[in-house]
């Protein structure tokens, strides 16, 4: 797969950009870099994740012209050089990765795990999750367990308490007057397993289906690392609460047990009258220490055509049992439309990464915005707009225990897409 490498001589314009092999940068411009990942065809962001060993590995969606789908995981240094590249797709099916996650301390000899749809139709699809060696190459998969059901999946976590997979996802279930999607949890054997996949029924639960609003979004799940009986597990979405007909968004999170039950079930924020729309899109699980089972999520809160980020933190061991407890909610008050994509904990606050979306011409257009936050989520700095020309679309935002910056993105490039890489400086600049 072709890699780019391109120094932005204009950030704050983008509109015009010089691009050199890395051998023709100057060495204080290697630090900090824009770079891209695609060849023919169009090439998708999905996720990627900072490793143990320091390096990055990032999961991105293929399409050729002629709309063959498959899905790539790259493993990239930190400097920007790209140490290794896996074609995952499978050309017998059409593929599209959702998730991938690092298997801690390579569990069983396993690198990464990551979980994708096969899509069967264009309204039928069945989740799936690989298994891959350290190096990247398959190992393993779990397929056949998810066959006979409509699912999308979003996530997937790795269960410390068996050495297997949690996998969350949406499933449309069928009835009489129509459809409606509601949240799925599957759970899977052991990753060395040699029968990895759901367990069997005189096996630990393996997958449960919760009917709720007319309209749900699962968005993660984490293990408790102080597992009781009740809230094994911590699992968070956005539901329509209002039902059909009406629309009333709120994220939402509820503890399920060791059983695979349900309980105390929360809607975040809490409010007395509730007449906007909040829309869940990523958790950020904090420390353990000084106090566990803190989460930050971030969303975008929306009254007719104006968005703006939203961010709660929580305690969920509080709130799951007194809905009333205190949140710190906060929406953050940037001038223009923005949505609320992702966080990263630096020390004493925050990065949030934001998606600005301007109107030019008639044509709605997607850039990237960066802004600093204390830990009560108030802005410590000015939003750094990080304007292109071209149409970006942020997906997610680390930081390494240096504080530097890294976004990832999906960018409009002509006619084709192409995943982006960015990495700035703690003050989110290009130079020191």
């Amino acid at each position: 797969m072709k890699i780019k490498s391109c120094y932005f001589i204009l950030w704050l314009l983008l509109t015009a950009t010089s691009c050199f092999e890395d051998s023709q940068l100057k060495q204080d411009q290697q630090n900090f870099f824009v770079r891209y990942l695609g060849s023919d065809g169009n090439q998708t962001a999905v996720d990627f994740e900072l490793l143990e060993d320091g390096n990055l590995v990032i999961l991105y969606n293929s399409e050729t012209e002629n709309g063959e789908k498959d899905f790539y995981l790259t493993k990239f240094s930190q400097d920007g050089i790209e140490i290794w590249t896996q074609n995952l797709g499978n050309p017998s099916r059409a593929e599209v990765a959702k998730d991938v996650i690092e298997i801690p301390g390579n569990a069983g000899g396993y690198g990464f795990a990551i979980g994708f749809d096969v899509v069967s139709s264009p309204t039928s699809n069945a989740m799936a999750v690989l298994i891959t060696s350290p190096d990247g190459n398959k190992a393993k998969e779990a397929v056949a367990a998810f066959t006979g059901f409509d699912d999308r999946l979003k996530s997937v976590t790795y269960n410390p308490s068996d050495g297997g997979l949690i996998v969350t996802g949406n499933t449309r279930i069928v009835t009489q007057t129509g459809s409606r999607i509601q949240s799925v949890i599957s759970r899977l054997r052991p990753i060395a397993d040699s029968n990895f996949g759901f367990y069997a029924q005189n096996e630990p639960w393996g997958r449960v289906d919760f009917g709720g609003g007319a309209e749900e979004d699962v968005i993660a799940l984490f293990v408790n690392n102080n597992v009781t009986g009740n809230d094994a597990f911590h699992w968070f979405m956005t539901t329509n609460e209002a039902g059909n007909g009406t629309n009333d968004f709120n994220f939402y999170t509820a503890a399920l047990d060791n059983a695979g039950l349900v309980s105390n079930g929360t809607i975040l924020p809490n409010e007395t009258a509730d007449d906007t729309n909040d829309y869940l899109n990523f958790v950020l699980k904090e420390p353990d220490s000084p106090t566990p089972n803190l989460y930050s999520l971030i969303g975008t809160n929306t009254i007719g055509n104006s968005s703006k980020v939203q961010v709660i933190k929580i305690d969920f061991g509080n709130i799951v049992s007194n809905p009333s407890a205190p949140q710190n909610r906060r929406l953050i008050n940037i001038p223009g439309n923005y949505k609320g994509i992702g966080l990263s904990k630096i020390p004493g606050g925050y990065w949030v990464l934001a998606e600005k979306q301007v109107e030019t011409v008639g044509e709605l257009v997607a850039n990237i915005g960066l802004v600093k936050v204390n830990d009560l989520f108030e802005p410590i700095d000015n939003v750094r707009d990080l304007q292109s020309e071209f149409n970006v679309n942020p997906i997610k935002i680390l930081s390494n225990a240096n504080q530097k910056v890294f976004v990832l993105s999906t960018a409009a490039l002509g006619n084709q897409q192409k995943v982006q890489i960015i990495k700035l400086n703690r003050q989110g600049q290009f130079s020191e």
